[in-house]
């Protein structure tokens, strides 16, 4: 690189330079080096005029060609570029890091222009399945040069999940791929199946995509009206972690709450069904069990959403705030499951019950700790006065025209099949706060659900004050001599808690030196002003990542897909061991070493 970052500087050593040397082939091989400095200050044709000069005398020379390549795609001229790249690799065809930058160049050229075959057969043979490959070669499918094959694409979609399971982004264009082909039915079959691993909690894309999927099949059905209730509770599941990413991401409001009422209608379609006697008893109970926990779930949503689209002035605040209270007192009605219960024992998918039961006593440490701040922060009989306001008819309509009445939401109307305004369950909340010790026995399953994020940590540790952390304190003792030895796994442990304790620390004061009271004592995690920075929180995500994998590495097995029907694997065999380990699920074992 350039010493130099500024044209006149170049312009005076070229000028020096080149008064020093007479002969013409010898002034002609400087003009490499000189072009590499009036790129890298932007000078783009000017580099180009001394490349040319180069290359009159050295044309065989790789890197010049290369250097003109990038020269040219700085200027935004990408087929000149490719020509120069393409120039560049039949010199030399052992320049690998340059096959993948020539197909980012043809995936930035319109859509509808087909890939050059050559660029893709030479990452073919280096990167296989690289992500930019796969695009290019969907691209080239989809030309309208190339006859369109729907078998071809979706053995190109199933040979790329095959190679890269982990990867969300495969799944989704899989799954969007049979939509596109008119299998609505396939690809909700084939969601499913994936999601029973839950392999992409924190994907919003991935759970948009399955909550689409459910709905796209429905509609298909000779009976939409009249769903089967495993594609209800499917669907029902993927909307509610769909809002809480959302919420999470702060995304729009409009597309949260569209969200939020796809979830309300559906939830009481949903248990209308699940009253069905032709159904064995274990699905009914199960079926009643995640109701039960969406239910509790929707009140926490809208709350949320309450507090996230608060605007106007202070009286109007202070109304979505009340609502938002209510709400958080409803959702706490709903526990989580309880392993120890026949159901519990009997059930063939106790994982996705874990998850269940994480993400409700996740919510309950999250309701109850926001409920205490509002009464330690409000005027006496708070949670009776706002219990008695909003626990009736007219306050639950008020309530729901709040969170649905305005924007995009005000014209789909369908008041009638809501289920927060059919169901008693929010008529009959007691206004009673939650004790200490039922938060505290909850924790366990909070930071099972939260651990990987420092945000939802620093905001529990600022509530309770409490020292506890996450999983990985839990072996941690004073007088352990695990502890006490040093040993290079300890040392980092405490070290992370240390990082978890100055970060508490830090927020704290800076919300202190702030002054006056928070004003978000209510507002859950989901909602709350960021309590840490962007790296602070990739660098607690990553620390939470190797200390899981410490104790269970997951393994990500190829499936070995060697058809276009690949995915049909995960639907259509009844037999576990003849489907792809990426559908029937991933397989986990110990580590042979810590």
């Amino acid at each position: 690189m350039s010493l130099y970052t500024k044209k006149k500087d170049v312009d005076h050593f070229v000028k020096e330079l080149l008064s020093k040397v007479k002969a013409a082939d010898e002034r002609a091989l400087r003009g490499f080096s000189i072009a590499r400095m009036y790129h890298h200050v932007g000078e783009h044709r000017t580099a180009l005029e001394y490349l040319d000069w180069y290359l009159k005398a050295k044309p065989g020379a790789a890197p010049a060609h290369k250097l003109r390549g990038q020269v040219l795609a700085a200027t935004g001229d990408r087929p000149a570029a490719l020509a120069a790249y393409q120039r560049s690799l039949e010199l030399d065809p052992h320049q690998k890091g340059l096959v993948m930058t020539g197909c980012q160049l043809l995936l930035d050229l319109p859509p509808n222009s087909a890939p050059d075959g050559r660029w893709l057969q030479q990452a073919g043979k280096y990167f296989p399945n690289d992500p930019i490959l796969i695009k290019l070669k969907e691209r080239q499918l989809r030309s309208p040069a190339t006859d369109k094959d729907l078998d071809d694409l979706e053995k190109l979609m199933a040979d790329a999940v095959a190679a890269q399971p982990e990867d969300g982004d495969r799944h989704i264009r899989l799954m969007s791929q049979l939509t596109a082909a008119g299998r609505a039915g396939d690809a909700y079959s084939y969601g499913r199946q994936v999601e029973q691993r839950r392999p992409f909690p924190r994907s919003v894309a991935w759970y948009r995509c399955l909550a689409d999927a459910c709905q796209k099949h429905q509609a298909s059905l000779a009976s939409p009206s009249s769903p089967p209730l495993e594609l209800q509770l499917t669907q029902l599941a993927a909307l509610d972690r769909l809002v809480e990413l959302e919420l999470v991401a702060r995304a729009p409001a409009t597309q949260i709450v569209t969200s939020l009422y796809r979830l309300d209608q559906l939830l009481l379609q949903a248990g209308r069904d699940t009253d069905d006697s032709s159904k064995p008893e274990q699905t009914r109970l199960e079926a009643r069990a995640l109701l039960s926990h969406v239910t509790g779930q929707l009140f926490y949503h809208m709350a949320c959403v309450l507090l996230y689209t608060a605007k106007g002035g202070a009286g109007e605040r202070r109304e979505a705030a009340d609502m938002a209270l209510v709400l958080l007192l409803a959702a706490q009605a709903f526990p989580p499951l309880e392993p120890v219960s026949r159901m519990y024992q009997l059930s063939n998918r106790q994982a996705t019950l874990d998850v269940w039961r994480q993400c409700a006593g996740a919510r309950l440490v999250e309701v109850g700790w926001c409920i205490l701040a509002a009464e330690r922060n409000s005027k006496p009989n708070l949670l009776l006065d706002v219990q008695q306001q909003f626990c009736n008819e007219q306050g639950r309509n008020r309530i729901h025209s709040r969170v649905f009445g305005g924007g995009a939401l005000s014209s789909l109307g369908r008041r009638a099949t809501s289920a927060f305004l059919t169901l008693p369950a929010f008529l009959e909340t007691s206004p009673a706060a939650p004790r200490l010790a039922d938060l505290a026995a909850m924790a366990g399953l909070f930071w099972a659900e939260r651990a990987g994020s420092l945000h939802h940590a620093v905001w529990l540790r600022l509530r309770s004050g409490a020292a506890a952390g996450p999983a990985l304190a839990a072996d941690l003792r004073l007088g352990d001599p695990a502890v006490t030895s040093a040993a290079p796994e300890t040392l980092c442990r405490i070290d992370v808690l240390a990082f978890l304790e100055a970060t508490v620390y830090t927020t704290d004061q800076i919300r202190a030196a702030a002054g006056g009271r928070d004003p978000e004592h209510l507002f859950p995690p989901a909602v709350a002003s960021p309590l840490c920075t962007p790296d602070q929180a990739d660098w607690w995500s990553a620390v939470q990542r190797v200390h899981a994998e410490s104790a269970r590495r997951t393994s990500w097995a190829a499936c070995g897909a060697r058809s276009s029907a690949a995915w049909r694997w995960c639907a259509a065999s009844a037999d576990t061991a003849a489907r792809p380990d990426w559908c029937c699920g991933w397989q986990t074992g110990l580590l042979s070493r810590r």
